[in-house]
């Protein structure tokens, strides 16, 4: 092969690979859309109302049947509460929400890497430091789940 030939087969090599990396380019942020428009539409019913996060290891009270991160019932009863945090129901027993936690592991799967970097990083945080990283939460979450009734909302703010 000539100089020319070689030349015009790197030329014809770099052009493909920008091509891919274009292409990639575009499937990351068709991913990231399609990971926030999920997110959104079933946002009720993947954010735990204590943390304000997307559940992690979510368990089901079995008594009134609401979720909860299980990092956040563990704080909340550690605190001396042994009602549900949301509805006050007393607290018996809880259960891994495996369906959930299976569907927000999916809902991962198709999130972008800092996004997926960010959750591990939380995950990672309350493993090593147990239920101490919420429980600064738990306490103004009581704090607003003491304020006054207005209408059918609560009043919408809440000191960190």
């Amino acid at each position: 092969m000539t100089e020319k030939r070689l030349a015009e087969e790197k030329a014809d090599r770099e052009k493909v690979l920008q091509e891919k990396n274009c292409v990639e380019e575009k499937l990351k942020e068709i991913q990231r859309k399609q990971f926030a428009d999920i997110i959104g539409m079933c946002e009720d019913e993947t954010f735990c109302s204590i943390c304000n996060e997307i559940f992690i290891s979510p368990v089901t009270l079995n008594d009134c049947g609401h979720v909860c991160c299980s990092y956040c019932i563990e704080a909340w009863k550690k605190n001396g509460h042994n009602t549900c945090p949301y509805c006050r129901a007393k607290v018996k027993s809880q259960v891994k929400n495996f369906i959930l936690n299976n569907l927000i592991e999916r809902f991962f799967g198709i999130a972008d890497d800092e996004t997926k970097m960010i959750r591990e990083r939380l995950i990672a945080e309350r493993q090593k430091e147990g239920i101490r990283v919420v429980s600064h939460l738990l306490i103004s979450f009581t704090y607003f789940m003491s304020l006054p009734v207005t209408g059918t909302k609560r009043l919408s703010f809440i000191t960190l």
